[in-house]
């Protein structure tokens, strides 16, 4: 509990800045941005709010799933170089040993938690893509981590140069995927291959004989992100909707893969040989 407690009391501060600036705040801090056409459409179930500061109340606190996680997987890497590596211990792997990564990863779920929830908050187009930064981004960097721990794996990169790649390519590539620099059939297909990439990256590394995951952690992952994608397709079919309520499906699509991303990352990081 204790990794926790420095986490949260961040998350709560951050939290706490908001809620000030939405009280002193309302829809006409808004005015001067483009709302982004697909909001016209009826892509979320949730009510707009347009008078107010933040438009999408519930689709937009829930994104402090991704801002804890995101503090907490960076404070526990950084706690972690005082620890002392030893050969064959949980912290004598790719991920421990290459903090670069975990410090990348973290970074770009508090970059998701920015765009989502000003996206939410503001239903405007520049932040509608600055939220695909961390959704492509998050999956794409899952696959970057596996596919970068293959090619040390078979002695293909250093450990260095892959774990520079991992977090260089993943913050271009997502970046270009978010303002369409590269264009897929479109965002539900982009994001299905990021996740089928990232799954099948980490299924090669736990088939391998000489080292060793936590597999109740992937098996977790895939729960939670398909409860998630369930949840997102009732929300954004209009199938279990209800503009007013105070539970709204889309916001613990958020939550689950908040939780997901955090899962997935622990999963990497409990590499033993």
């Amino acid at each position: 509990m204790r990794t926790h407690k420095i986490p949260l009391l961040i998350t709560a501060l951050i939290t706490v800045a908001i809620i000030i600036v939405n009280h002193f705040s309302d829809g006409s801090f808004w005015k001067d941005w483009i709302i982004e056409p697909s909001i016209a459409e009826g892509c979320f179930c949730e009510h707009n709010y347009l008078e107010r500061f933040i438009r999408q109340p519930f689709n937009t606190w829930s994104n402090l799933a991704f801002l804890y996680a995101g503090i907490l997987i960076i404070y526990q890497i950084i706690k972690s170089k005082n620890v002392p590596i030893a050969i064959g211990s949980e912290n004598d792997n790719y991920i421990s040993r290459q903090k670069i990564i975990g410090i990348g990863f973290g970074i770009l779920l508090c970059i998701l938690f920015t765009g989502s929830f000003l996206f939410h908050a503001s239903l405007t187009t520049f932040f509608g893509k600055t939220d695909m930064i961390g959704t492509y981004g998050i999956p794409l960097f899952l696959g970057m981590i596996g596919i970068s721990r293959i090619l040390v794996y078979h002695k293909i990169l250093k450990e260095q140069l892959a774990a520079i790649l991992c977090v260089f390519v993943t913050y271009i590539s997502g970046y270009l995927l978010a303002f369409h620099y590269i264009i897929f059939i479109n965002m539900i297909v982009t994001f299905a291959s990021l996740l089928i990439i990232a799954g099948l990256s980490a299924l090669y590394l736990l088939l391998r004989k000489d080292i060793f995951f936590d597999n109740r952690l992937l098996m977790l992952n895939l729960g939670l992100v398909g409860l998630a994608c369930i949840l997102w397709i009732l929300d954004h079919n209009n199938i279990v909707c209800f503009p007013y309520s105070n539970i709204q499906l889309h916001s613990f699509w958020h939550v689950l893969n908040g939780l997901a991303a955090y899962c997935m990352f622990q999963f990497f990081r409990s590499e033993t040989v």
